[in-house]
């Protein structure tokens, strides 16, 4: 064997460790509700529970991401090995332009 395949079982050995480390904290998921929609369009009939989330101005959308937003910062400040790169700034910004069509 060579350096190169020494060092490949290293990385793969490294990464199953870290993949198998014993996280004691379960995570709960924020809910998405699911609305029934369906909608036939040039002869398709198309199903979209989430449909409600293409309206991202309205306050359930930013009410949702804020709670991802959450969600995701609670998951990164517990992994040990990313202490180092704390996330400055929102996963997802408000968004700043208003409805154009109605």
């Amino acid at each position: 064997m060579t350096f190169m395949d020494n060092k490949y079982i290293y990385i793969l050995a490294i990464s199953f460790l870290i993949g198998c480390s014993n996280q004691q904290e379960e995570f709960v998921y924020p809910d998405s509700k699911k609305i029934p929609f369906s909608e036939e369009v040039h002869g398709y009939l198309i199903e979209d529970d989430y449909r409600w989330m293409e309206e991202f101005t309205s306050d359930e959308s930013q009410e949702w991401v804020e709670q991802q937003n959450n969600f995701t910062q609670k998951f990164i400040k517990k992994n040990k090995f990313s202490s180092s790169q704390r996330l400055k700034t929102p996963l997802y910004p408000k968004p700043k332009m208003e409805k154009v069509f109605e």
